[in-house]
């Protein structure tokens, strides 16, 4: 029998995923999750500097602005 992930098992693949779609795209390999109250997974995202041009643009911060337009505020 296969153990349960935990949720921080879950959420820790998911920013690990995304570090790998970030890597696949020339970033370097950050991935970032915002999870809800519930430990459920509200945003999620990898860093995108060097694709946007923009220094601001780090996983963390992607994911917590997501997680703000999804709560709306």
């Amino acid at each position: 029998m296969t153990p349960v992930a935990t949720a921080d098992e879950v959420a820790m693949a998911a920013a690990l995923a995304e570090a790998r779609l970030g890597e696949a795209e020339g970033e370097i390999p950050i991935g970032a999750v915002v999870l809800a109250a519930d430990g459920s997974i509200l945003a999620r995202a990898h860093n995108r500097r060097e694709g946007l041009k923009n220094p601001t643009a780090h996983a963390e911060v992607i994911a917590l602005r997501e997680a703000a337009r999804i709560l709306n505020r």
